[in-house]
């Protein structure tokens, strides 16, 4: 799970993100929001990624440094240097992913300090323009955990030129570095302004173009939704979409559970960014942020 926006948004969506992932009672029945205060010098930093360890452990990952949320306390381990600022990071299981521009670090989280693993380096080109530079890296939801748990698993990259599919690392040696990587999608046209992780699959979002990869099929779809979006996410087997002018629709265009048209959704806010979790499907309007299950639950940050 990843969180670039504002400290301040950060601050009022940690409990909730934790209540809504952690499959506890206070994720099954109501979202709890609730500011924590920041000791760590890691996380007062502007662009903060974060996700849950097979342990349950938060982990977070700033800029330049890795800290966990443990016994109600943040510990921070290490600062990283990797000559540009990590853009994207995961984490599943017991291993954090760390993207920068150029490469894909892996961290071991039962042992942070030990020396990183590269999972995927750009390679150089002649062109200036036919650089690869990485835009994103995700892991998957709880359906593969249990494999990331036993040191196997895959976590996907989004560069300019295409979307991978990478395999974990169970070494502990930059020397160790995997050059296994899948081409899932190559970019020949334009880039997806986004791609984000569905239940059984991944999604990318490219104006009004929708594009699905089914985990099981090794196979792509695409749905043209009804109106250019700046999101979408997918909860419970529904399609969430933001159009550029705020308001939020849902569907089932790719038939996940029952066929559906997209609607509005009645009284929803106009909205900004969307965070699907296992329990919980979020929206930030403004000031606000809105639980898309019952809209009568807010928080303002």
């Amino acid at each position: 799970m990843v969180l670039g926006y504002s400290r301040i948004f950060f601050l009022s969506l940690f409990v909730a993100i934790i209540s809504s992932f952690s499959g506890g009672s206070a994720a099954q029945n109501h979202t709890a929001f609730m500011p924590v205060p920041l000791p760590s010098q890691h996380l007062l930093e502007s662009s903060v990624h974060f996700g849950q360890d097979a342990q349950g452990q938060v982990w977070f990952v700033t800029a330049a440094g890795l800290s966990v949320y443990r016994d109600e306390q943040f510990h921070s381990f290490r600062s990283f240097n990797f000559g540009m600022p990590i853009i994207s990071a995961a984490i599943l299981g017991r291993y954090a992913l760390l993207a920068t521009h150029a490469a894909v670090y892996q961290v071991g989280l039962s042992n942070p300090d030990l020396p990183l693993v590269v999972l995927w380096r750009a390679k150089p080109k002649l062109a200036i323009s036919d650089t690869e530079r990485v835009s994103r890296v995700l892991a998957p939801q709880t359906a593969t955990k249990r494999a990331a748990r036993q040191g196997r698993g895959v976590v996907y990259l989004q560069t300019n030129l295409g979307i991978y599919e990478l395999a974990l690392n169970r070494g502990s040696g930059p020397e160790q570095a995997i050059s296994e990587s899948k081409l899932l999608l190559s970019f020949e046209a334009s880039t997806p302004q986004s791609m984000v992780m569905a239940t059984k699959g991944l999604l990318t979002l490219d104006g009004a173009l929708v594009s699905f990869f089914a985990f099981d099929e090794s196979s792509w779809q695409s749905v043209r939704l009804p109106q250019a979006a700046k999101a979408v996410a997918e909860f419970e087997g529904i399609l969430y979409f933001i159009s550029d002018q705020g308001s939020v629709f849902k569907g089932d265009p790719f038939s996940w559970t029952d066929s559906s048209r997209f609607e509005q959704i009645p009284n929803s806010p106009q909205a900004q960014h969307l965070l699907s979790g296992e329990h919980t499907l979020l929206a930030q309007s403004g000031s606000q942020i809105w639980d898309m299950g019952n809209l009568n639950v807010t928080a303002r940050v």
